[in-house]
């Protein structure tokens, strides 16, 4: 079985590597519909005493971006999903049936999995004309159940979210290594605590911005710099420190710039409306 890496994508939490975690993460995979966008992640967290811990998640968000849901899978949860998928990809190939046509129409719903506040869902409606039309939903509710997301997959993109689940749970499989204590050369270095992408055209339309060019928050460590500021995921940071930020590697460099102990205004986006945050690094 082939071992994922992690790799980094963006470090963030204050104060020095001596007494703080460092987190490292990877995309697994991304799909982009109509409804909105899901994508599946690796983390590693490791401790100032070397102890390692992974866990993938599974983040949808809407459209528009103003809805964003998270959950946390354990490896059963993993190849459940993984399962599913395979499944709906099973349902999305079949040959229509053939019978008598249905004097109205009439709906069939498959549960393809069903993992905390995660669902998976394959649909077959068939007109009193007799056309079939087949779809598989992936919806994911709040703990409140007030919020939720549900995209609509088209039989594309059922195989990247399979794959990303295999991988994911390639990571968890994997005998964590031994891993001694983060150096101390690094003690100084500012990290921000967010995990930041490139804002996705589709999100810059949503908000009425097609042309803007900025950084989209997909998580927020807790307890980290951003955290404590008040970031929240889906948020669009397009200036820090009075430096235009057009992508997720702009804010990467610029937090790297940035000495202990400053204060620095931070530029976003939270819906349509326009904030300003001071992170005291």
């Amino acid at each position: 079985m082939r071992k994922v890496v992690l790799m980094m994508l963006l470090l963030i939490s204050g104060g020095a590597y001596a007494e703080e975690s460092t987190i490292t993460s990877i995309s697994l995979g991304t799909v982009s519909v109509q409804d909105g966008r899901a994508h599946v992640d690796a983390f590693q967290r490791i401790t100032p005493q070397g102890v390692e811990r992974r866990w993938v998640k599974l983040s949808t968000t809407d459209k528009e971006g103003v809805c964003s849901e998270n959950a946390d899978l354990s490896l059963a949860d993993l190849q459940t999903m993984r399962d599913a998928f395979v499944r709906a990809m099973e349902i999305m190939a079949e040959t229509p049936s053939k019978g008598n046509e249905p004097t109205a129409t009439t709906t069939t719903h498959t549960i393809l999995s069903h993992v905390g506040r995660v669902h998976v869902d394959a649909w077959k409606s068939v007109s009193p004309l007799g056309v079939e039309l087949r779809t598989v939903t992936l919806v994911v509710t709040n703990e409140y159940g007030v919020c939720s997301v549900m995209l609509t997959l088209l039989p594309t993109d059922l195989p990247p979210l399979r794959d990303a689940f295999q991988k994911g749970m390639q990571v968890m499989a994997t005998a964590p290594k031994d891993i001694s204590p983060p150096s101390s050369s690094n003690k100084n270095k500012v990290i921000l605590g967010v995990n930041v992408i490139d804002l996705p055209p589709s999100i810059a339309s949503g908000l009425h911005r097609e042309n803007m060019k900025a950084a989209l928050v997909i998580g927020v460590n807790p307890g980290s710099i951003s955290d404590k500021a008040g970031f929240k995921v889906g948020d669009v940071i397009y200036e820090f420190d009075g430096k235009p930020i057009e992508k997720f590697t702009d804010l990467q460099r610029a937090v790297s710039e940035t000495d202990v102990g400053r204060k620095v205004s931070v530029k976003f986006l939270r819906g349509e409306k326009e904030l300003s945050i001071d992170a005291q690094f």
